[in-house]
């Protein structure tokens, strides 16, 4: 899902600082490894953001619900907190993470770091790099499917991004060209149309907020739809007229998508992904994955599909 992954980089980028600049103390236990208590509770911040500002359905879609969110970030989190290049205080840490919990959801899924974030790192351009933080630029370029990344200077509106990174407050759409996001009343879904901020949806030609649950909706092309970010979807009750209701969340194994047609139910995966109206778990790391743009099944948030392999990012592999 593009939105809860675009907060996530959003917000674990800004809280390295925090990792990178503290003493770990006792470590904690994952599912899988041990992780300090520092990346478990920056970990917290990213995840319990994400759950505020959308929904507990949102965050069982993308990685199984909050607690394993947690767990997942943290072994992020540990990894880029062990990479050089990052210079912060103490203080200016603890100012970066408080900042952070403290921003509004516009303001994190904006992608913009609050000011106490924006903390340059001791690369210069040209320098490998996993993540912003190192840069003295404050922009590390990874390709979408590459381990290591590149120091460099952001792009400006309506340049080509398809090998750096855009200034603050843009998006690299899919023509890779850096532009604005469309606002709340914005025109969308044309052709040469921006995509809507994150939190918002495009219906009647214009970016809108979702409807709330309960509400009336209808399910022709274009129609303003329920607000998805909550877990919601329109459920039919006569001709094109519908209301807005919490789908079902299912586990591997089980129907998706449209489950029954009378009496209407939806189902959406949890932490799996929906192949041929079943869920089939997602790629766990270090397994042979196929980018999802090729058809592939997606790994286990936050790993990505890195030459070949679901992988978290790991700094020790470019320095």
């Amino acid at each position: 899902m593009r939105s809860a992954s675009s907060f996530v980089v959003a917000v674990s980028s800004v809280l390295v600082t925090v990792i990178a600049c503290s003493g770990s103390d006792s470590p904690r236990t994952t599912s899988s490894r041990a992780v300090s208590k520092e990346s478990f509770e920056a970990a917290s911040v990213v995840c319990d953001r994400l759950e505020a500002c959308t929904s507990p359905a949102i965050m069982r879609l993308v990685y199984g619900g909050t607690a394993r969110c947690k767990e997942r970030q943290a072994l992020q989190i540990e990894l880029d907190g062990l990479a050089k290049g990052y210079r912060a205080t103490e203080a200016e840490a603890k100012a970066c993470k408080d900042a952070m919990s403290a921003a509004s959801c516009a303001d994190v899924f904006s992608g913009v770091p609050p000011e106490p974030c924006r903390l340059p790192g001791e690369f210069a351009d040209g320098a490998p790099c996993t993540g912003d933080g190192q840069c003295a630029s404050l922009a590390c370029y990874v390709a979408d499917d590459a381990i290591c990344g590149t120091c460099g200077r952001r792009v400006p509106e309506g340049a080509d991004c398809s090998a750096a990174k855009c200034e603050l407050g843009l998006d690299c759409n899919r023509a890779k060209k850096c532009v604005k996001l469309g606002a709340e009343g914005a025109p969308c879904g044309g052709p040469s149309d921006p995509e809507c901020e994150i939190l918002l949806h495009c219906g009647e030609g214009k970016c809108v907020r979702g409807i709330p649950k309960g509400e009336r909706c209808q399910l022709h092309d274009g129609a303003i739809p329920c607000d998805s970010f909550k877990g919601l979807v329109c459920v039919p009750t006569t001709g094109d007229d519908g209301t807005c209701e919490e789908y079902a969340i299912v586990g591997v194994g089980e129907a998706c998508r449209v489950v029954s047609i009378a009496p209407p139910r939806f189902a959406f995966c949890e932490n799996s992904d929906c192949v041929r109206d079943k869920c089939v778990p997602r790629i766990p790391d270090g397994e042979i994955c196929v980018s999802t743009e090729l058809g592939g099944i997606a790994c286990q948030q936050p790993a990505h599909c890195r030459e070949g392999k679901c992988v978290l990012r790991d700094p020790s592999k470019c320095q």
